[in-house]
């Protein structure tokens, strides 16, 4: 998701970048209950996640 408000002027008010492997955060943690340790490098690749767009 990508948020950019701006108000004519040469700098913009604001931008957000929001990637999905931040909002599939809760999703994983539901996931992972119940599952096997060994699973969870399956589950993992399964998402496709990047793990450094998590960062702030």
């Amino acid at each position: 998701m990508h948020y950019i408000k701006g108000s004519k002027k040469a700098i913009l008010d604001r931008v957000r970048i929001k990637t999905p492997t931040f909002s599939c955060i809760p999703a994983f943690m539901e996931i992972f209950k119940g599952s096997q340790y060994a699973d969870a490098p399956a589950i993992l690749a399964s998402f496709d996640p990047c793990m450094s767009c998590t960062a702030k």
